[in-house]
Formats: structure tokens, C-alpha cells, sequence
């Protein structure tokens, strides 16, 4: 069910975008359109597709249906609506060129995805396809099976995860100092090859406006902040003086971590008590024991918060 909604409304978005009926040449059985258009962004979802059609193929073959199933759903949820639909709102909107291009490629990709799921998601698919331009009085029952259009690319795929990394890695550092989402931090990175700053460059503007960012450089990192790792050795920091009360936060990570500790204390009695240990299951044993390392670490981790924030 939360899959079908998810689905309609990747199409209504999508839709809403062809009114006038353009695809840039693409959609049903349309040939492409120039490739010195695309973006990195399109060019990932491109070869994501490629690799979808490629594996769901293979499974369907092969009867693995579960698989043939999973292929197509993860490609929908987890690359084209989190991730290339967010990526390219600014130019179907209008408020960044190449609209034409973004629309072209997001009207492949789900007529493409339809295709895949109709054998397992006949009555929603028939519904979305025959709405989508150049498709109307044809049914998706008697369209082609989808085919690779030889656009897999494993370089272009490994700098879009540099990008989600990046602005995964920015996020994780705004949930664990509690930055309200509507407000805007500063970043700096370093450690970027070549290939890794070209990547970033293709996708600031994204890069900005998910991890809500005021700005983002190679500047040396200062005051409180919050690190992330990134693939290829690179590291970006996030700043916080202004974003978060640091006081606040100092007090409320204190507090959390003083009781950790006299929880974690008690907890360490207790196993070092030998007729606790004699008389209780091993599996009990066991169960506080991993309790002891679980707290450990997360006491670890709030300590390396309060350094983060200079506490």
C-alpha cells in the first residue's frame, strides 16, 4: 500500500510537469536526447535505470521473482524520488535552466520503471502509462519490455555517492546537535581529489539546498562544529556556533552523559559480583554484557559531541 501511494505520487509529480505534452524526445520509445545536456545528476539516474533494467531482466529470467520485484521498488523509492526528483525541482520549476532535459530524463526513468512493475503492479501501472504523453490509447500490456540503452556507468555512479555522502554526512551532523531544520550552517571540506571536487562543483546547488546549507568551501574548519568522514578520505566539517545554543547543548549532553555513567557504573558492579554471575542464565550474562559495550560506546560517542562543541 505505502508503496503503490509512493508510486502514484511520483506520478503525479511527474506529470504535473508534462502538461504540454514536451519530453525533450524521450518517453515511450523516444531515442534520447543530447548527452552533452545532462547533468552528473541525470547522468547517475541514467545509469542507476540502465542497471535496473539490466538486473530486474536477469531475475525475471531466472524466476527469482522476489528479486524481479525489489529491483524496480528500490530504484523508484530509494534513487529516483529521494534523490533525482529532490535533485532537479529547481529546473522543472523553472528556477534553473535545462527544465527540458530534467523532464526528459524523469519521464524515461518512470515509463521505463512502469514497464518493469506492470507484471507485479498491473492496475496502477496501466493507469500511470496511459497518461504519460504519446501513450494515450495504448496499454502498457502489449509495450515492450524495457532494454539497456547502454548508459551503465560505474564512475558517474561512484560520484553521485561522493555527492550523497556528502550530504548524508552533513545531515547526520544537524540530527545529533538538534539544528532546527528551516536553519542554515556553514561547511567546509578537505581532503577532495580532483575527481571528488569536480563532483561536488557538478552538484552544489543541490548539495546547498538539501543539507541547507548557508555556505560551503575549503576553508580551514573553526569553533564548534561536528566532523563526517567521507569516501576517498575526505572530511567535511560542519559549524554550529549560531545554528545551536551552545550552552544548552553542552548542559543537555552533561546531563545525559552523567547518567550513562551511573547507569554503566551499576551495570559494571553487577557483572563484577560473582554470585550475580553464578546464579543468573548465561544468557542473561550474555544480554548485560552487550549492555556494557552498547553504553560504553554510546558515552563515547557524547564525548566526542561535547569535544565537537568545545564543551
Amino acid at each position: 500500500r505505502n508503496f503503490a501511494n509512493k508510486l502514484w505520487n511520483v506520478g503525479r509529480l511527474v506529470l504535473s510537469h508534462l502538461a504540454d505534452g514536451g519530453t525533450g524526445g524521450w518517453g515511450a520509445g523516444g531515442s534520447g536526447i543530447d548527452a552533452e545536456r545532462l547533468t552528473l545528476a541525470d547522468r547517475w539516474i541514467l545509469s542507476r535505470l540502465d542497471r535496473c533494467v539490466r538486473e530486474a531482466t536477469d531475475h525475471m529470467e531466472r524466476f527469482r521473482l522476489n528479486d524481479a520485484t525489489g529491483t524496480p521498488y528500490h530504484f523508484l523509492w530509494d534513487d529516483f524520488a529521494d534523490w533525482y526528483l529532490e535533485a532537479i525541482k529547481p529546473r522543472l520549476y523553472g528556477d534553473e535552466p535545462g527544465g527540458d532535459v530534467a523532464r526528459a530524463v524523469a519521464v524515461q526513468c518512470f515509463d521505463t520503471v512502469l514497464r518493469l512493475l506492470h507484471p507485479i503492479m498491473p492496475f496502477i501501472t496501466e493507469t500511470l502509462f496511459r497518461r504519460l504523453p504519446g501513450n494515450t490509447g495504448r496499454t502498457i500490456v502489449t509495450a515492450p519490455w524495457p532494454a539497456t540503452r547502454g548508459a551503465e556507468d560505474t564512475a558517474t555512479e561512484a560520484d553521485f555517492a561522493f555527492v550523497q555522502a556528502l550530504v548524508d554526512g552533513i545531515r547526520a551532523i544537524r540530527a545529533d546537535a538538534n539544528v532546527k531544520p528551516g536553519q542554515t550552517v556553514a561547511a567546509s571540506i578537505a581532503g577532495l581529489t580532483p575527481r571528488a571536487r569536480a563532483a561536488m562543483d557538478a552538484e552544489r546547488g543541490m548539495i546547498m539546498r538539501l543539507a541547507r546549507l548557508s555556505s560551503l568551501d575549503e576553508a580551514e574548519p573553526s569553533g564548534p562544529g561536528g566532523f563526517a568522514v567521507l569516501p576517498g578520505g575526505a572530511s567535511v566539517f560542519v559549524g554550529l556556533a549560531g545554528a545551536v545554543d551552545v550552552a544548552k547543548e553542552c548542559g543537555r549532553l552533561g546531563e545525559e552523559l552523567q547518567r550513562l555513567e551511573r547507569q554503566l557504573e551499576g551495570l559494571t558492579s553487577k557483572l563484577a559480583n560473582e554470585n550475580f554471575l553464578a546464579k543468573a542464565k548465561p544468557e542473561v550474562v550474555v544480554q548485560e554484557r552487550q549492555k556494557q559495550t552498547d553504553w560504553t560506546e554510546k558515552a563515547g560517542t557524547l564525548r566526542a559531541k561535547q569535544k565537537a562543541l568545545g564543551c
